[in-house]
């Protein structure tokens, strides 16, 4: 049962391909969802829902990352999870696409995976993205029909908008390149470096977006210490002088 209404998604999804991407392995402690989490709606925040934005003309991609545990809670009962078929994601703008890192989009329990839209954006605007998603438990799918969920949705409220806006954006991805950080994982401290690093403010945050400490670097170097950090998944966000932005993600561990 499960092969067969598989065949028809594929049939049915002209939009499908397999990716040419790989999941973010720093979300895998974070436990099940799609990543980045959704915006809450009516907020921006740096480290959450669709970070990237996109530019009229120019090609465009961004990638999530789908972790799925042995277990989840559906309908208030613990159930074992098989597996998650992605199958369809609306509102993406005109002409783009989706694929993901498995042949049939398909996510074994136990496992991370990748999720990619891509395309090249002719208008600008404001695009509100929501993944549709099969969930097969107890190993059995003949004996449990998949239960239908959607990211965002009732387990991960919130939004997921696109934002395309005329430009390039060449500057800041420029600039996002242009800065390193080190070590990652890390557990004292870390080392930012950048030619364009004078005067930049420097924002730690949790993945949640939650500015934990705000700092202006002094020249083409910044240490930053963070052995009084509980483990977990941080961000980075530099602002230099110019107004480009750079986000970078460290893990974070004793």
């Amino acid at each position: 049962m499960k092969n067969i209404l598989l065949f028809t998604l594929m049939l049915l999804s002209p939009l499908f391909a397999l990716a040419q991407c790989e999941p973010d392995a720093s979300y895998e402690a974070q436990g099940v969802g799609v990543y980045p989490l959704p915006d809450p709606v009516g907020a921006d925040v740096d480290t959450l829902g669709i970070t990237k934005i996109g530019y009229v003309n120019q090609p465009y991609d961004f990638t999530f990352t789908a972790v799925v545990p042995d277990s989840l809670n559906l309908l208030g009962a613990l159930a074992d999870l098989d597996s998650v078929i992605i199958y369809k994601i609306e509102g993406m703008p005109q002409g783009f696409t989706y694929s993901c890192g498995t042949a049939d989009c398909k996510f074994l329990d136990k496992t991370s995976g990748c999720l990619k839209i891509e395309g090249t954006p002719a208008a600008t605007g404001e695009y509100s993205i929501k993944v549709f998603a099969y969930v097969y438990v107890n190993g059995n799918a003949t004996a449990f029909l998949p239960t239908a969920t959607t990211f965002p949705g009732a387990i991960f409220p919130g939004e997921y908008i696109l934002k395309i806006q005329t430009g390039t954006g060449i500057e800041d991805v420029a600039f996002a390149a242009a800065v390193s950080l080190s070590p990652n994982p890390a557990s004292d401290y870390l080392s930012l470096q950048s030619e364009q690093l004078q005067g930049a403010t420097i924002e730690l945050m949790s993945i949640n977006g939650a500015v934990l400490s705000k700092e202006v670097s002094q020249g083409n170097s910044h240490r930053l210490h963070i052995a009084h950090l509980p483990e977990a998944l941080y961000a980075v966000k530099i602002t230099n002088a110019q107004g480009k932005t750079a986000i970078k993600k460290f893990l974070h561990h004793n």
